[in-house]
């Protein structure tokens, strides 16, 4: 976390910190479902050190339950954005066949335990850092010995530059004397925030186009008069809501165009049942957010059969016929993509709030694949890393201690209200912030180690008076906002322009540009060399060799955020 104070020296006072001044926060987690003898290190160790990497087709090529499980998730959405801005379903939207599948719910009624560490002046942005982090938790301020930290796997969830952090230290220490001193007990896994961020900042690369490009993420925020989404910081908060809402008016026009009535008010008074609304769903997903196919050609008796090797190594490109039907009506070729795209990010959001990481894990693959396309190449590394450890290296017993902690609930409330442990603590980092400078600008880091040990007290501590003095802590919840104008604003300028409607060799005055089908791209690349050298790599660390991590190919992220997009938040559970 980083601190920022008057940029006066006089203000700041001779002992005072200096203008910016940078430390670490951690927090630990009580674990569910988790049993002293499934989280011992030697069994995961000697695992990982069999292992020969990934497969695509057998670690990585979704199963039947994980692909009808996926395409129920997008099915959902559709239905559920219908009944959000349409009156006149509330009776039909409690139908069990409009409600997501349960994969790994989670448990009603269960508050995660907390306990944050105090805050420490040890930046953990470098190697050494991060290795000096954890001796400062787990030695100093735990008092714990090296010996007895070295039997038992520590679940470590963190952003995607700390897990590489991690890596490199537990690289460099590959020879040192026990499990802890090499860092062997820390298993790691990313944070769903974190992957949030990453992929709607992908996603927002991918479709942004220009304010000229008609259909474009630009086009929109143009519309909706988002100007400040146009910057090169957008709010992440703000970001996420305006691709909803567009998902939304995408997904509104649909259900005009295929519901069989002359309006959706004379479609909601006609009460269609749950399955009707399923049955038009899933007609909505094929025809409006599937990327184009090219017809099955016609057998050929005088042509030879040519067959095609699935484990080639080749690389695999879309197919050309694909990309020329697409380039008939390129604005509606990239409607559907967005749509596509939105869906997932819609689909994942939901999943997390629920707090079912089954979902979750049913999208993975998927996610892998669209981040290799949207050029996140760390990102889709860091997903292969975690399916590496969860099919490969841990034991299932421990694979499923890391399942059932990666999102937590904090309020008790279940369902609807989990979140990632890096979005908790992005949070208190928020409130420290507040607090600190409350206490005025000399504050000292032992201040503030003292408040970030205690800050879960202190939330106690506010409430209880607020309550006791019947005076407003602060809102426990917040009232949605009506944006159906700006949805139906979208709804109607798609169904003006016919966005959602293929015509062929639709003229482009526009000069839309085609965009990418990321995830048959990611697939291709996956195929062809990132599995290949992910495995290397995994190689290279059984034999504690160093090696060189793949560069993004798309921009930095730069969002505008609660805290500074420089505060990578290490998470020991």
């Amino acid at each position: 976390m980083n601190l920022s104070t008057s940029i006066f020296v006089e203000q700041r006072g001779p002992s005072g910190p200096a203008k910016v001044t940078s430390g670490t926060f951690g927090i630990l987690y009580g674990l569910r479902n988790a049993r002293a003898e499934h989280m011992l290190i030697v069994p995961i160790m000697q695992r990982f050190r069999k292992s020969q990497g990934l497969q695509f087709n057998l670690h990585l090529r979704p199963a039947l339950p994980q692909l009808r499980s996926f395409h129920n998730q997008l099915i959902m959405v559709i239905p559920d954005r219908l009944i959000a801005h349409q009156p006149g379903f509330e009776v039909v939207a409690k139908d069990p066949s409009l409600q997501h599948m349960d994969r790994r719910p989670f448990p009603v009624r269960w508050i995660t335990p907390e306990f944050p560490t105090r805050a420490t002046i040890i930046e953990e942005a470098t190697t050494r850092g991060n290795l000096l982090y954890h001796d400062e938790i787990y030695l100093n301020q735990f008092k714990r010995t090296t010996d007895s930290l070295s039997k038992y796997a520590i679940p470590s969830i963190n952003d995607q530059l700390t897990n590489a952090r991690i890596r490199a230290g537990q690289i460099l220490r590959a020879r040192d004397t026990n499990a802890w001193n090499r860092r062997e007990v820390l298993q790691l896994a990313f944070g769903l925030f974190h992957l949030c961020l990453n992929l709607v900042w992908g996603i927002l690369h991918a479709h942004r186009g220009t304010v000229n490009m008609t259909g474009s993420l630009s086009y929109f925020f143009s519309l909706m008069e988002k100007t400040r989404l146009g910057n090169d910081h957008p709010d992440y908060h703000t970001l996420l809501a305006a691709l909803t809402q567009i998902l939304d008016g995408l997904l509104l026009n649909a259900w005009r165009r295929e519901c069989g009535s002359v309006s959706l008010d004379a479609f909601a008074k006609s009460k269609p049942t749950a399955q009707q609304l399923r049955d038009i769903a899933t007609r909505i997903l094929n025809e409006y957010a599937t990327p184009f196919t090219p017809p099955e050609p016609e057998p050929d008796s005088d042509s030879p059969d040519v067959s095609v090797d699935s484990d080639s190594d080749e690389e695999v490109t879309p197919c050309a016929d694909t990309s020329e039907l697409a380039k008939q009506d390129i604005a509606h070729h990239n409607i559907r993509l967005l749509t596509r795209d939105l869906l997932i990010v819609t689909a994942l959001t939901r999943a997390i709030s629920d707090g079912d990481f089954g979902r979750i894990e049913d999208f993975l693959p998927h996610l892998a694949m669209m981040f290799r396309g949207l050029g996140c190449n760390k990102y889709c590394t860091e997903i292969l890393h975690f399916l590496h450890n969860l099919k490969v290296v841990w034991t299932p017993e421990f694979a499923d201690i890391m399942r059932d902690n990666m999102i937590i609930c904090i309020s008790g409330l279940g369902p609807g209200h989990c979140m990632g442990v890096d979005l908790n603590i992005e949070h208190l980092i928020g409130y420290l912030k507040n607090l600190l400078q409350a206490k005025g600008m000399t504050s000292t880091w032992d201040r503030l180690g003292n408040i970030s040990a205690s800050i879960v007290h202190l939330q106690h501590v506010k409430k209880k008076v607020a309550a006791a003095l019947e005076t407003a802590y602060r809102n426990t919840g917040h009232t949605t906002p009506n944006t159906s104008a700006l949805v139906s604003r979208v709804a109607d300028k798609v169904a003006f322009k016919g966005l959602q409607q293929f015509e062929d060799g639709r003229v482009n005055n526009d000069r839309c540009k085609l965009t990418v089908d990321v995830m048959l791209t990611g697939e291709a690349k996956m195929k062809s060399s990132t599995l290949a050298t992910f495995n290397k790599n995994i190689l290279s660390m059984i034999k504690g060799h160093a090696f060189e991590e793949e560069e993004d190919e798309c921009p930095t992220m730069a969002y505008g955020t609660t805290t500074s997009e420089d505060d990578h938040l290490p998470v020991v559970t």
